[in-house]
């Protein structure tokens, strides 16, 4: 197994693959490579799949909004969201990356921590289909908590309930403001492009 940091793999591509290429070399032509990218940034190789790796170069382009469109329908049923609202939180939370990592440790397409993930039940939070639903399920406690204000909902989702009962509504700070504004920008566009299909 070898390991190649996120930063290697950005500012020295070529330098990044002539680490991979060997491994991937010495397999037989009946071996797959296996990838995973841990919470310090660095990507794991092995012949062998693991629970939560994935295949190394199985999709061609995993940021593909409409590849999750499935799992975004199911998630957003299965916890009475709508649908359009969680596609827009995973759009401002890690732009449909599902191997997105935070400075916090926040992981995958509704950037969930580990703790977080516990708390939904979800075992394997860089599963995309474990991780929206863990995060539609967050979304729908919050919605519920706050008599479905999706202003108070989207800003505990980005800074914690916590910081909601101390400023007795959205946080003043610049971020979270913000981050409100753009999730419900992007919700009204999920909106508009499903009522024009």
């Amino acid at each position: 197994m070898c390991r190649i940091s996120a930063s290697t793999l950005r500012n020295s591509f070529a330098s990044a693959l002539l680490t991979v290429v060997p491994l991937a070399a010495t397999a037989t032509a009946h071996t797959d490579v296996y990838t995973f990218r841990d919470a310090e940034g660095i990507y794991h190789f092995a012949d062998s799949p693991r629970p939560g790796w994935r295949l190394f170069g199985m999709r061609s382009d995993p940021r593909d909004p409409k590849s999750y469109d499935a799992i975004i329908r199911e998630c957003a049923a299965a916890h009475k969201v709508d649908p359009s609202l969680v596609k827009a939180v995973i759009r401002a939370e890690s732009g449909f990356d599902p191997e997105a990592v935070s400075s916090k440790g926040a992981r995958g397409l509704m950037q969930l921590t580990f703790g977080a993930a516990r708390e939904r039940g979800v075992a394997d939070v860089d599963d995309p289909r474990q991780n929206v639903c863990g995060g539609a399920g967050y979304l729908r406690t919050l919605l519920d908590r706050f008599s479905n204000d999706r202003k108070l909902a989207l800003a505990a989702y980005n800074a914690g309930t916590n910081a909601i009962a101390r400023h007795r509504g959205v946080p003043p700070g610049r971020e979270t403001r913000r981050y409100v504004r753009k999730v419900l920008r992007f919700h009204r566009q999920y909106r508009r492009a499903q009522r024009s299909v």
